[in-house]
């Protein structure tokens, strides 16, 4: 099952970033949204909808936003914003918060011009959600820089779900796996993603190691930044993670860190600067979709760290890190070989079972 995120902001104001958003992660999530203002049970519908989500994102501009009038459910005439806000964090899930800088914001979305609220209270709105108690506050500048902040924030927080994970004790008197012999028919399989467990997501494994044999596809230094070069940045990640640096982020996203440790793999001159680039200037933060001769660049650095094995996957029915590594390897080589609409997302859906499985006979 993908995850379920609770998008909240004001409306009109923010249309762009909430699409942005949206797209962003569409392809590991269902997004659920703010109501539009005036809808039936508004207060109490909104709020039911965010306690049942596994996050909330929450983008702020310099409007308030609509206050519902029923002094029953909102005594504290509070805006819908601002309520889903404290019902998130009241229920306890992870609050993931962007704040839109004030001199990129058009004067005509403000408070300030439309006179909806007095702007003293997003002002307040934004220090409350900007305390450092909140968490993952990242502040932007323009629709374009959202989605790799976006992405780097869901990121980090899968990862936190996965260790906060206890281990899987077996179940007594469980019968044996193997990769020919599912734990249910196929067509009943469940979608697997990170911190999922139980013998489906064994027998996966099993599956996974019986596939893939460790081995990444080859990656061209073609200049373009898609699924494979993708997979290898992140078993890069995962190895730095695993042997130097617990604090590595698994994202699949060329930032100052992974171009760091490249460099420490390479010689300096190799790796940094890019060609093109300064030596006092910070390398570009890429990802999927990018191209260009920084992509071709960390493309053969890629190649020459020399890490195009998977890790180890045991069969422990715990999807983890090394688990989804072998899983996006997979879906990257059938997208390659058969089947080109396949998402290389790390999900296992029921496309993907029915390939692991052999449901699907090859053409």
């Amino acid at each position: 099952m993908n995850y379920s995120i609770y998008l909240s902001s004001t409306l009109n104001d923010l249309a762009d970033e909430r699409e942005a958003i949206r797209k962003a992660l569409s392809d590991e999530c269902v997004v659920k949204h703010s109501y539009l203002a005036g809808e039936k049970d508004l207060v109490s519908s909104c709020l039911e909808d965010v306690g049942r989500c596994d996050a909330y994102f929450l983008v702020v501009g310099l409007r308030y936003g609509f206050i519902p009038p029923d002094s029953a459910s909102n005594p504290d005439q509070l805006s819908i914003t601002e309520l889903e806000f404290r019902k998130a964090q009241e229920v306890g899930i992870p609050c993931l918060v962007f704040i839109k800088d004030e001199d990129h914001i058009p004067f005509g979305f403000t408070d300030a011009k439309t006179r909806e609220n007095p702007p003293e209270r997003v002002e307040r709105f934004r220090a409350l959600v900007s305390d450092a108690a909140i968490g993952r506050a990242a502040r932007f500048r323009s629709v374009e820089d959202l989605p790799l902040a976006v992405v780097k924030a869901f990121n980090a927080f899968k990862e936190e779900r996965v260790r906060q994970q206890p281990a899987l004790e077996a179940e007594p008197g469980a019968p044996e796996l193997t990769a020919l012999a599912p734990p249910c028919p196929i067509d009943d399989l469940p979608e697997l993603q990170i911190i999922d467990r139980g013998p489906a997501v064994r027998f996966l494994q099993r599956a996974l190691r019986r596939q893939m044999q460790r081995q990444l596809p080859p990656l061209r230094d073609d200049g373009r930044f898609g699924w494979v070069t993708e997979l290898w940045l992140r078993l890069f990640q995962f190895r730095m993670q695993e042997s130097h640096q617990a604090t590595m982020r698994i994202d699949g996203i060329c930032g100052n860190q992974s171009w760091g440790w490249l460099a420490a793999f390479q010689p300096a001159d190799a790796v940094l600067p890019l060609p093109g680039q300064r030596a006092d200037e910070a390398p570009p933060r890429i990802l999927r979709g990018a191209q260009g001769v920084a992509v071709r660049h960390l493309q053969r650095t890629l190649v020459a760290v020399n890490f195009s094995v998977l890790p180890d996957l045991p069969d422990d029915g715990i999807f983890d890190m090394a688990t989804e590594l072998h899983l996006r390897a997979f879906q990257v080589q059938l997208r390659a070989t058969v089947d080109q609409q396949l998402t290389a997302n790390g999900i296992c859906s029921q496309d993907t079972w029915r390939w692991l499985c052999g449901a699907i006979p090859p053409p």
